[in-house]
């Protein structure tokens, strides 16, 4: 049997072609979802077999009838994400509304839509639930409010295993340091960041999980 996983493939979209082929090339079908057809597409011309869906994450009912659509999966992998190239520009008491708003509803509102979890629980399959947090989740860096916030508010994950384990539904959450990635090239610049998670690291815990 062919395990399948619905991807909440993110802005990040290096960080989430690389969980894409990983999955893949360990027999998963993999469905990706991400608000920008542009980039799924790029993202299915180079790995034709995965499956794309375009859709708001942050938006609860477009995303529960998209997946809903698709059938059942046995698997999660919450890699939803929102970080503006201007986020660090702002101190703490200058974050605009929409900044904020938008970092909270991509990153915990796709978190708490449980369309998946609930075809695990109807079916009374079992399956596993993958959030993506990051170390910003407990480690604090200046000019990353909003995001070190939202991040944080992934740990509390632990409510939703919880809730789920019963049902035997597998819930966890992977936080790297700081992952390699287009926007970190481009954006951070900081000593801390030498040394960093590369996106084969991260996906080898997300497959031990």
């Amino acid at each position: 049997m062919i395990m399948q996983t619905c991807t909440c493939y993110s802005r990040s979209r290096r960080i989430g072609k690389v969980i894409v082929k990983d999955l893949i090339d360990a027999g998963v079908e993999v469905f990706a979802l991400a608000k920008i057809q542009t980039n799924l597409d790029k993202l299915k011309s180079e790995i034709p077999s995965v499956n794309i869906i375009a859709v708001d994450l942050a938006d609860w009912d477009a995303t529960w009838n998209a997946v809903g659509k698709l059938g059942d999966f046995d698997i999660l992998v919450n890699n939803a994400a929102f970080m503006d190239a201007k986020i660090a520009d702002y101190a703490f008491i200058e974050i605009p509304k929409e900044l904020l708003e938008n970092s909270i509803d991509v990153i915990l509102k796709s978190a708490f839509n449980r369309v998946v979890a609930h075809s695990m629980i109807q079916r009374s399959s079992g399956g596993a639930l993958i959030n993506l947090s990051r170390l910003t989740g407990v480690r604090s860096y200046k000019g990353l409010s909003s995001y070190c916030v939202s991040k944080a508010g992934m740990y509390m994950m632990k409510v939703m295993a919880l809730q789920f384990g019963p049902h035997n539904i597998r819930v966890n959450t992977v936080s790297p340091t700081s992952v390699r990635s287009e926007f970190l090239e481009k954006v951070m610049n900081s000593p801390d960041l030498k040394k960093v998670c590369e996106e084969s690291n991260l996906c080898k815990a997300i497959l031990w999980v």
